[in-house]
């Protein structure tokens, strides 16, 4: 008796080295493009329950330190808004200094990306202040408005919660100044 032994098919599909590289690059482009709608979404939600507080606060003049939720509302949502820029930042770091180089030829992402390279001040203009408006100025202007309640006709508490948003505007500041700062020094290492 003899076994016939089957012999696989040969698979139609041809495995290149460039194909996992690849595959990577798909996966992490999608993270990317997530991301970045994530933070569309983080920059919308800041722009309408800051509008939505104060309309409220100021449709009433005993209700102005209601704006005192906007500096702490501002930093946390500042601070998910930039989680989000970083891992964009991580991610395209990793497909140019990992990824790239394992194509054939190279991915050429990083050359299409600096091929539309943004000048120091339109990225002042067209990003930083933006951001710096949209996430601790609405906090500064909430506390403009409200200082004469917190510390002429506030009690302690209310003293307190306002000084507390002057942290919370200064370390939104920061962060954004470190993010920028940041970017922009691997930008010019690379």
């Amino acid at each position: 008796m003899t076994e016939e032994v089957e012999s696989p098919e040969p698979s139609s599909e041809v495995k290149r080295p460039a194909d996992g590289p690849l595959a990577e690059f798909a996966a992490l482009r999608s993270e990317i493009l997530t991301r970045d709608v994530n933070t569309i979404r983080l920059l919308t939600f800041e722009l309408t329950i800051t509008s939505a507080v104060f309309a409220f606060a100021l449709a009433n003049d005993r209700q102005r330190t209601l704006l005192l939720a906007v500096p702490t509302l501002a930093y946390v949502i500042s601070g998910r808004y930039l989680a989000q820029m970083r891992a964009v930042q991580q991610a395209a770091e990793y497909i140019a200094k990992s990824l790239d180089c394992s194509v054939p030829g190279g991915l050429k992402w990083e050359e299409w990306l600096d091929g539309d390279k943004m000048t120091r001040q339109s990225r002042m203009l067209g990003w930083m202040i933006p951001l710096l408006l949209a996430f601790p100025g609405v906090g500064v202007v909430a506390l403009l408005m409200c200082f004469d309640q917190a510390f002429r006709s506030g009690g302690l508490l209310t003293r307190g919660l306002w000084l507390a948003d002057v942290v919370f505007v200064s370390i939104s500041v920061s962060l954004l100044w470190v993010t920028k700062t940041t970017g922009e020094r691997k930008k010019t290492s690379d």
